[in-house]
């Protein structure tokens, strides 16, 4: 359902989804890990994002980060992926709750670590900038948003279908930004 858009359909299940994977992980269960919890968390937290259900996404999105970054401490270096993702999540709801000059740091960290882990022509590093160019524009700094909106359309013009949804999407930014 979360897949899909329905978000209040998914809700319960997410919610017991971690329900059941905080309970695994407090007893011990074998296999079971603070990064299986953290993947439960996240989902959660989109689904009540989905809801704008902010206020209770925003701690979830929180936690999610210290987990993953924990995870990271302790050696594990697949967590820096998801530390990028949650930072692009919290992010969002930064921006989507008004709160845009917090935003900013966070989408760049996001950015930057997506760079150094994919490499500067990843489509999901041209989702990073188009992210970053969407917050530039509703700050105002027009050329920024520019900027970001063409590193974005370069990536995805060689890494994506012509016709791609996403690659429309940066071409209809940038071009609402020059109207």
């Amino acid at each position: 359902d979360h897949a899909r858009g329905r978000f209040v359909e998914a809700e319960p299940a997410a919610r017991r989804a971690v329900e059941i994977r905080q309970r695994a992980l407090e007893a011990g269960q074998v296999g079971v890990t603070e990064t299986h919890l953290a993947a439960d968390l996240a989902a959660l937290a989109g689904v009540l994002d989905g809801q704008k259900k902010y206020d209770e996404s925003e701690p979830i999105y929180d936690r999610v980060l210290e987990l993953f970054e924990r995870q990271l401490a302790a050696g594990d270096n697949s967590a820096e992926y998801e530390i990028a993702i949650s930072l692009n999540n919290l992010a969002a709801l930064y921006a989507n709750t008004n709160r845009a000059e917090q935003s900013e740091p966070l989408y760049r960290r996001a950015l930057a670590m997506k760079e150094k882990l994919l490499g500067a022509s990843h489509p999901d590093v041209a989702l990073s900038l188009n992210n970053l160019g969407v917050l530039l524009k509703s700050l105002g700094r027009r050329e920024e948003a520019a900027d970001a909106y063409r590193r974005a359309l370069e990536i995805f013009e060689k890494t994506l279908d012509a016709d791609h949804p996403k690659l429309k999407a940066v071409r209809a930014n940038l071009e609402r930004l020059s109207a």
